[in-house]
């Protein structure tokens, strides 16, 4: 297949703890691909945090990009987005704040062993970027911390 090939798509469910595929669609030719709970979608997803229309994937001039539809919101790399936003090769979309991870990728998903230890370690490494992203309150010691306008004892 050649690498700018971008008529054959696959969006995949993801395992929330280990990032593998538990569910693909494939979608070959398509301009459009909505998802949400609502049976009227391409990608039906039965997640309480999922709306009934979601959001949709679009091809325009040979790029693909995710518009929200729904009131729940879609993430990417933990920011949400507000309207039509361009997906890479490999985009992993976050579907409302705790709802699920569906994976964007051009090209198949093989699901294969060493697919599944790339998964993995993707998925570590995004693990490691949202933990070292969050301040902890406790990381900062406001009692010992003194102030600039008081001389110190």
């Amino acid at each position: 297949m050649p690498e700018n090939d971008d008529s054959m798509i696959t969006i995949s469910l993801l395992d929330p703890v280990r990032g593998h595929a538990v569910q693909s669609w494939e979608f070959d030719g398509s301009f459009a691909i909505r998802f949400g709970r609502a049976e009227t979608n391409h990608v039906i997803l039965g997640d309480s945090q999922v709306s009934r229309q979601h959001g949709e994937l679009t091809r325009k001039d040979g790029a693909w990009s995710v518009t929200p539809l729904g009131r729940n919101g879609i993430a990417i790399s933990g920011q949400p987005i507000n309207g039509a936003t361009p997906v890479g090769p490999e985009t992993v979309l976050r579907l409302a704040a705790s709802g699920p991870y569906l994976e964007f990728r051009i090209g198949r998903r093989l699901n294969t062993h060493a697919e599944r230890l790339a998964d993995q370690q993707r998925w570590a490494a995004r693990d490691r970027e949202e933990e070292q992203s969050r301040t902890d309150v406790t990381d900062v010691d406001f009692l010992n911390r003194r102030d600039p306008q008081k001389p110190a004892r």
